[in-house]
């Protein structure tokens, strides 16, 4: 079975640190290594699964196809698979406006 590495981007590692910070003012610390274990746990599956994820709806009806998304209630993670590695280019929280979010983001790249 092919194993994938995989990476975050400039903007998927601001993202976290966005979300690190926001779980620190609402929850506290502890909160911060339960999601990151849990957000670990979740990309770990695209090293082998790159491409269980489905394509989002807001890219497909742009016609955009290959970049696909992973759910991790209440966010989703935004990724392209790029020959054996899983670039992941966002992580929002589900409420976001992610047609504007993803264009802003894929126009950057």
């Amino acid at each position: 079975m092919a194993r994938y590495d995989v990476a975050l981007t400039a903007g998927a590692e601001r993202d976290l640190d966005s979300i690190c910070t926001y779980l620190e003012q609402q929850r506290g610390p502890d909160a911060i290594d339960e999601w990151l274990d849990n957000f670990n746990d979740a990309i770990g599956l695209l090293e082998t699964f790159p491409d269980r994820g489905s394509v989002p709806p807001e890219l497909e009806a742009l016609g955009i196809k290959d970049i696909r998304q992973k759910q991790f209630k209440p966010y989703r993670i935004i990724y392209r698979v790029m020959e054996t590695s899983v670039f992941i280019m966002v992580v929002a929280h589900g409420s976001r406006d992610f047609q504007s979010l993803l264009l802003e983001r894929l126009l950057r790249s």
